[in-house]
């Protein structure tokens, strides 16, 4: 008996490789990871010009998927599993709205947080099977690394503006203000986060890592150094420790050779930028002033001066006495109490995880960790242990015990879709 035509993939991006396609995903995943200029922000909620993209990516998805279950029955279940992992952590987390104190700020995040979270696992794992996914990838990263490099030279070598992006005041150092670039980042710890979260994932589709593939990796390791966020220094030596220990440990040699290009022809990229007056400036502000051991044991210890790390250590004190009115099922979204129609749905806390259990409650954080977990199982179950999930796991290192230790807002976009674009790698078929 008959199955009927064959199922249409998704194919509004282009399934072969195609410039029209690569300029689509490039701009999908440059503009997804933009908070500013490419969106439109209303009380900490940012609409992004690459959501109506990902809306768009996300019908045909459906199409295809619709078309693949009546035509093909079993033939691509990901999707569907992947979602499902899902649904729990949302029940709880509305059941937590419905019990909330503030319920129509609650439901408000909670839908945004469908919309990106569901929406990008299925936009990414729809189309993991097309070339122009990947590609788009890594020329996405390329822009966004671009605009960083343009206006590090533009700002610490020619004393001008930023040309492109954003910077954010650093200081005055050595008789110079300094201002450190973020691209279209919020502020630079979601810049530097969110790169060296994309490094491991790049060097897992550079294979060899030579030409192009090379100079993109070498250009966003440059771009978290540029940045000088502690959050994506952090991530990347995190994720560089594991790589190095998978292939020391595991012995696979190609791996912290790829790593190691990439590192130096990083360095080389940034010594010919420090050979600059004011580019050796700005290293020696970074690295001494701004990301230096003792400065930050400085911050950690002091009692008068209001710092970063000591906002970061006074919100995870208020999120613990905050979780503990309601440590079950959370107490919902609670606005900023100073500024609170400014900030509607933006966490006030800078810590991902006590967000969560702010919000949601333990049963709700504990939700969450198992649909992440069920996620990462059901990667590993369709790759093993191959080359490209031990930079895939380092990848995850950097984010889950980095990034959102650092920076809050659940369902915020480009998190996901690097986490679900993991998940693509893991899961495509091997050519």
């Amino acid at each position: 008996m008959s199955k009927g035509p064959n199922p249409p993939a998704p194919n509004l991006p282009g399934n072969g490789k195609n410039l029209p396609a690569l300029l689509f995903w490039a701009c999908f995943f440059f503009l997804c990871g933009t908070d500013r200029v490419f969106s439109i922000e209303w009380h900490g909620l940012h609409f992004r010009w690459g959501q109506l993209l990902l809306l768009l990516a996300a019908l045909t998805s459906i199409r295809g998927i619709y078309f693949a279950s009546n035509c093909q029955p079993g033939k691509d279940d990901l999707p569907r599993k992947i979602l499902l992992a899902w649904f729990p952590f949302f029940i709880l987390y509305a059941f937590s709205a419905f019990l909330s104190p503030f319920p129509a700020l609650t439901d408000l995040k909670l839908a945004w947080g469908l919309f990106n979270i569901l929406g990008a696992a299925l936009v990414i794992l729809a189309f993991r099977e097309n070339q122009n996914l990947f590609l788009g990838f890594q020329w996405g990263f390329f822009l966004t690394s671009s605009v960083v490099w343009i206006d590090s030279i533009s700002l610490q070598c020619l004393g001008g503006p930023a040309l492109l992006g954003f910077s954010q005041p650093g200081g005055t150092f050595e008789g110079f203000q300094l201002f450190r670039p973020h691209g279209f980042y919020y502020e630079p710890s979601y810049a530097g986060g969110a790169m060296a979260f994309a490094l491991p994932l790049l060097l897992a589709l550079s294979g060899a890592g030579t030409g192009a593939s090379l100079l993109i990796n070498s250009l966003v390791m440059g771009s978290v150094l540029l940045v000088g966020s502690r959050t994506g220094l952090l991530g990347l030596a995190v994720s560089m420790t594991v790589i190095l220990a998978c292939g020391l440990l595991l012995k696979k040699r190609e791996i912290w050779w790829t790593a190691l290009k990439t590192t130096l022809t990083a360095l080389l990229l940034l010594g010919l930028f420090g050979l600059t007056s004011g580019g050796s400036r700005y290293f020696r502000f970074l690295y001494s002033e701004l990301a230096g051991p003792q400065r930050i044991y400085a911050n950690l210890t002091s009692k008068t001066n209001i710092t970063s790390e000591s906002i970061r250590v006074g919100g995870i004190k208020k999120s613990i006495e905050d979780w503990k009115t309601s440590p079950l099922l959370g107490s919902g979204v609670l606005p900023d109490p100073q500024e609170p129609q400014k900030h509607l749905l933006e966490s006030t806390l800078t810590n991902t995880w006590m967000e969560l259990a702010v919000e949601s409650g333990i049963l709700g954080l504990l939700a969450f960790v198992i649909a992440v977990g069920l996620n990462m199982k059901t990667g590993f179950q369709r790759n093993g242990l191959s080359q490209t999930a031990l930079f895939v796991v380092a990848a995850w290192f950097a984010h889950f015990a980095v990034n959102l230790n650092f920076t809050q807002t659940f369902p915020r976009l480009d998190y996901w879709l690097l986490f679900f674009f993991s998940i693509a790698l893991l899961t495509r078929q091997k050519e």
